[in-house]
């Protein structure tokens, strides 16, 4: 990908302070995205993903990076 290719798009990583996702906000942040890390559980994940309603949601383990 392009240097600045994410520039002015927002990511929001789940299990950003280690492991995969802090990676995943490294190459993000590389790219030019803003990066809001979320460490959610429960009812805070569940609250947070409540506004995604009629979105198709791909879930492949990072592989659409």
């Amino acid at each position: 990908m392009a240097a600045g290719a994410l520039q002015g798009k927002v990511a929001i990583v789940t299990g950003g302070a280690s492991g995969i996702g802090r990676a995943t906000s490294g190459r993000f942040v590389e790219q030019g995205a803003s990066v809001l890390v979320a460490d959610l559980d429960g009812e805070a994940a569940e609250r947070a993903a409540a506004f995604l309603t009629g979105v198709v949601l791909a879930v492949d383990g990072g592989r659409g990076i």
